[in-house]
């Protein structure tokens, strides 16, 4: 792994790298958020345990008889990082654990509204990787934002944005 400052100095102030570290110590479910910006320590969240969240969307499907699994993605995944997406418009995801293969551009802070429809979404393996694909554009006088191989890392997880296609469009 680099080094944090090497990481962020591939990080424009308008860009946030995300991600989840989900953990059992001694039976015990423990999840954390971390978000990583251009400067600054790395900021942790603890989230809120999905248990209670899922017990209190159960609820609302005995009631209603759907669930929103986008909403509950955002209430327990994305809504515990805001207070340090500040001046973000640019997500890169690095997934792990539960959410490897989840498009979180899907999640939903409202019904009828999408997190792509505030944030620019790409995925990433990690943040070295992320850092060495910028290094190499910049080698290599390419974009210096590395958005080519990153489309194609995200294309290749089978896991890119396609708002028209998840919104029924066929424009």
């Amino acid at each position: 792994p680099l080094p944090l400052a090497e990481v962020q100095a591939h990080l424009r102030p308008d860009t946030a790298l995300i991600g989840w570290l989900d953990v059992n110590w001694k039976d015990s479910p423990d999840r954390w958020g971390f978000v990583v910006r251009h400067e600054g320590p790395v900021r942790w969240c603890r989230l809120q345990g999905e248990e209670a969240v899922l017990r209190r969307w159960q609820e609302q499907a005995s009631a209603t008889g759907s669930v929103n699994i986008g909403r509950l993605g955002y209430e327990t995944r994305i809504q515990p990082l805001l207070p340090h997406l500040d001046g973000a418009t640019h997500l890169l995801v690095i997934p792990s654990g539960r959410l490897i293969g989840v498009a979180v551009e899907s999640f939903e802070p409202e019904p009828g509204t999408y997190l792509d429809d505030r944030f620019t979404i790409s995925y990433v393996p990690s943040g070295t990787i992320h850092a060495w694909l910028c290094a190499r554009a910049e080698a290599t006088d390419t974009d210096r934002t590395a958005a080519p191989a990153l489309e194609s890392i995200t294309n290749a997880a089978g896991a890119s944005s396609n708002r028209n296609a998840r919104r029924g469009s066929t424009e």
